[in-house]
């Protein structure tokens, strides 16, 4: 019985420790970059998931480039596109610690409700490379 439960316990915390990993393995691909400014947009190929016809998830994230060796990640964001009616939604936002209380995302804060994509931004470009 006693192993019968450490053996439920050591399950669990592998599945918890799974998914608090789960970015760890990131395979991020550039996908769009300011010509007149440092940033740089990635999505991670790995985090895809089309959990509904027509709807895509996935992670992004945001750098400041210092140079061609060096960047800066600002931010991380979970992202919901609907490829049908070309619109998208923020599912959850990770700012990093370093990222400057100024500096400006092109995007609006997480939330429900759902944003018509601007086709000369980003997240129009993601939807290019994400939506058949």
């Amino acid at each position: 019985m006693m192993i019968t439960r450490l053996c439920i316990v050591l399950f669990f915390g592998l599945m918890m420790s799974s998914l608090f990993t789960s970015l760890e393995g990131a395979d991020w691909k550039l996908f769009y970059q300011i010509e007149q400014g440092p940033q740089k947009y990635y999505f991670d190929k790995e985090s895809i998931v089309r959990p509904q016809k027509n709807i895509v998830q996935v992670w992004q994230k945001v750098t400041d480039a210092q140079d061609e060796d060096n960047e800066i990640e600002k931010s991380k964001t979970h992202v919901e596109i609907n490829c049908r009616s070309k619109s998208y939604k923020m599912l959850e936002e990770e700012k990093s610690e370093t990222t400057d209380q100024a500096a400006t995302i092109q995007q609006p804060p997480a939330g429900k409700n759902s944003q018509h994509i601007a086709w000369d931004s980003a997240i129009g470009v993601l939807w290019t490379n994400l939506c058949p």
